[in-house]
């Protein structure tokens, strides 16, 4: 049986570049799961040794939109190694021109992967409507919030510029009972999907002013008896990152070796006993989409391995 590879992409092979980071679920044409796997710095996400069979990959990049629908088809022949490309439009996301304001764009698809169309979104601005008083004439006029709109387009695309930073109060005309608060991330784009569905991506520490970038699981080295101080940040998806834990929180595998306390966005290490333990990062139950599943589920990052000498 061949290995079988999703080769993440700007352009069919020879050419473009390999996209890292992108997230390939491998399941059966009846939908059941496979096996997932994120692909490297080269593009390459490996989905196992495969029987000769017709399977159906699931495409989440992080950044970019994939080209031809997020779910495809691939078919297995042969004992040779196979590398499926994965087209990924890196250049898909644009960016806000106004410095204010975050540029949200993205598709929304059924559950088929095909494009809906006529789908409109409102964000309704979270400030309470006011009164202006004008003295000299002795009356008031209504100041009400803004409630920015935009519908999808044929291809299910929609794209708004709404303020950094600020939250709304977003209603999906067509879903019943379907508002929820999204807050803005402080950035010059962001992935509309994630932005509308917060999912936590990772958990980013810094050691003094060192980050520790989660890609992989950061290591530390402590000598018995120590302290580390570290501080963190929690990161979704869409970019929106607070200095705290938010949806997820921390736990050791092996609490003889080491202790943690945490206040607010510092955390504090004791190393008590030579020897390894892992400080695991995990989603809380309420941190999956917020009530909206994602699938296949991606894996949070930012487990630091710490080995007390």
């Amino acid at each position: 049986m061949p290995n079988v590879y999703a080769s993440c992409r700007t352009a069919l092979f020879p050419g473009g570049t390999g996209v890292a980071n992108v997230h390939v679920g491998l399941y059966t044409t009846a939908g059941v799961f496979l096996t997932s796997a994120t692909s490297d710095v080269n593009g390459s996400a490996f989905l196992g040794n495969r029987a000769a069979a017709t399977y159906e990959i699931r495409v989440t990049p992080v950044n970019g939109e994939v080209q031809a629908g997020t779910i495809q088809q691939i078919v297995v022949t042969g004992s040779v190694d196979l590398a499926f490309d994965v087209l990924i439009d890196v250049s898909a996301i644009p960016v806000a021109t106004d410095a204010r304001f975050c540029r949200c764009s993205g598709h929304f698809l059924d559950a088929s992967g095909a494009p809906v169309a006529g789908l409109t979104l409102e964000f309704g601005e979270a400030v309470v409507p006011q009164l202006a008083y004008y003295s000299d004439i002795d009356k008031t006029k209504a100041v009400v919030p803004a409630v920015p709109t935009v519908k999808t387009d044929a291809k299910g695309y929609a794209v708004i510029d709404l303020m950094r930073k600020a939250t709304y109060h977003v209603t999906v005309e067509g879903w019943e009972d379907h508002g929820r608060d999204i807050v803005i991330p402080d950035a010059s784009s962001a992935p509309l999907p994630d932005v509308l569905f917060p999912v936590v991506d990772r958990v980013e520490w810094k050691d003094g002013v060192t980050t520790l970038t989660p890609v992989a699981a950061p290591t530390l080295s402590m000598a018995n008896g120590a302290t580390k101080v570290l501080t963190l940040e929690t990161v979704f998806r869409s970019g929106r990152r607070v200095a705290a834990f938010e949806d997820c929180s921390v736990k050791l595998s092996d609490a003889t070796k080491a202790s943690f306390t945490l206040t607010g966005a510092t955390l504090t290490l004791q190393a008590i006993a030579a020897g390894t333990t892992t400080l695991e990062v995990v989603r809380s139950d309420s941190s999956q989409g917020k009530g909206v599943s994602i699938e296949p589920t991606p894996a949070i990052r930012g487990s630091i391995a710490i080995t007390v000498t």
